[in-house]
């Protein structure tokens, strides 16, 4: 693990980290030290970091060597208040309830319009046909996707 080059301008440049899938704190801190502000080449999706590095847009998924993937638009930038990196331990403890359901034959389910996503228990008939079509039995995980009509989330709304 490689240490924290030092901004000039900034020192080590703390930000707090927001969790990717809900947006509260992870009670987490990056240090990002002599960051740059670098644009994806495929998607202009806006990151943080340093572009020498292999890398992955987090937005698109392009991937390669960092100057492949990104260019430099600032360097040795301020780093923003709010980035969002990790989960939170609400989203945790969730993603874990999810995979233990599947593991005992529930199956996973995304809404991929508003980013929802879960586990539908092992003993719904849904998860039993779905298992039974796919061919696939638990622990192994299986998952379908939703429209807006078949969305838990969106059809409360």
């Amino acid at each position: 693990m490689g240490g924290v080059i030092l901004s000039n301008k900034h020192g080590i440049n703390p930000t707090c980290l927001k969790c990717e899938q809900c947006g509260k704190d992870t009670n987490a801190l990056a240090l990002m030290g002599r960051a740059s502000k670098l644009e994806c080449n495929k998607c202009k999706a806006i990151v943080y970091g340093r572009a020498t590095s292999p890398a992955k847009c987090p937005q698109c998924g392009n991937s390669g060597r960092g100057y492949d993937v990104f260019h430099t638009l600032e360097t040795d930038v301020e780093a923003p208040k709010n980035l969002t990196g990790g989960l939170c331990d609400e989203c945790i403890a969730k993603h874990e309830e999810a995979k233990a359901e599947v593991e005992r034959g529930g199956i996973y389910w995304v809404h991929e319009a508003c980013g929802s996503e879960g586990a539908i228990k092992a003993e719904s008939k849904l998860s039993i046909d779905v298992r039974k079509q796919t061919k696939i039995e638990a622990p192994d995980p299986v998952g379908i996707k939703f429209e807006k009509e078949q969305c838990p989330v969106c059809s409360e709304k």
